[in-house]
């Protein structure tokens, strides 16, 4: 297997930085694109990317704006842009996946996006579902409700408070401060990530995981929840889109699966009928880092079958 990396322009003059596992020689079956989470990057996806090119895939993945060597060239960790950042970021995946269809053409194309990168994924098929062959929601959650404004708005003043391209303590807090209570025996606060303390403790120790993001980040954040449940842009999506959902039953992004199922069953009510919900015992939020990923790995790719054969 070889790893590959390159820089892609966007519409904007940004640059985002890009990953690209392959096995030199081989034509792929399938394109993986990758859209990692929020405080995370590309290079954590790793072990799974080496997974999916042993079963004859090619692989992409960027790391979003404020994350990763994408955020260093920036200057700024946890900051997407000056306006309308969610939005730019999922432009930011239909920049990578021209690309891919640049260096690819004609091959079957899958996006798999978690958690964040899922909410980026379910705003991309609003515009883009009919240059994938599928797509696929990891971590994911349901729309927060009333309280999303409420978040927007102390976004805002946390903005004028501390700047908008600070980190913002405050809104860190609000947002993950009850994502351990379910949990017994905690040892971190990032044991909802993953019951595996090796990977929890992999994640505290990446430079470039775990940051606190700046209000505006929080804000497009919110924005983002409003965006990929619009009922217009849902409406949009191919109604023959194969879906694949996956979480943890333990997940708090996913309300313990309340959540996923309720986003699925938002996708049913607008007409698409291709749609696996698969829930994990046990599971935690990084169910491609849990005890059991594996399984996981084998399942995504026997789905991914199941839409090809």
């Amino acid at each position: 297997m070889e790893q590959k990396t390159f820089w892609l322009e966007t519409e904007d003059q940004h640059k985002i930085f890009v990953r690209k596992w392959d096995e030199p020689g081989q034509s792929p079956r399938a394109i993986i694109q990758l859209a990692h989470g929020m405080a995370e990057h590309s290079g954590r996806y790793q072990q799974f990317a080496e997974f999916l090119v042993s079963q004859h895939f090619t692989v992409y993945s960027n790391d979003h704006r404020g994350h990763g060597y994408t955020g260093k060239k920036q200057g700024t960790f946890g900051f997407l842009a000056d306006d309308k950042g969610f939005d730019k970021t999922t432009e930011d995946l239909w920049t990578v996946t021209k690309s891919i269809q640049k260096h690819h053409p004609g091959k079957p194309l899958f996006l798999l996006g978690h958690s964040m990168g899922s909410f980026l994924a379910r705003r991309y098929i609003q515009q883009h579902s009919d240059a994938l062959a599928g797509v696929i929601l990891s971590g994911t959650g349901s729309h927060p409700g009333l309280i999303n404004q409420l978040g927007k708005g102390l976004a805002l003043v946390e903005a004028k408070r501390i700047g908008k391209e600070a980190p913002s303590n405050f809104l860190n807090q609000l947002v993950f401060a009850n994502y351990n209570r379910k949990l017994d025996n905690q040892l971190t606060k990032f044991d909802w990530l993953s019951s595996d303390r090796e990977q929890v403790q992999s994640y505290i120790d990446d430079p470039y995981s775990g940051f606190v993001p700046t209000p505006s980040f929080f804000f497009d954040l919110f924005t983002g929840f409003d965006r990929m449940d619009d009922p217009d842009g849902v409406k949009s999506i191919a109604k023959d889109l194969p879906m694949l959902f996956f979480s943890g039953h333990m997940d708090p992004v996913g309300n313990q699966t309340k959540g996923v199922f309720r986003s699925a069953e938002n996708y049913y009510q607008h007409g698409i009928r291709d749609i696996t919900v698969r829930i994990y015992e046990n599971g935690r939020h990084e169910m491609l880092n849990e005890l059991n990923k594996e399984e996981v790995f084998a399942d995504i790719v026997r789905w991914i079958h199941h839409v090809l054969s």
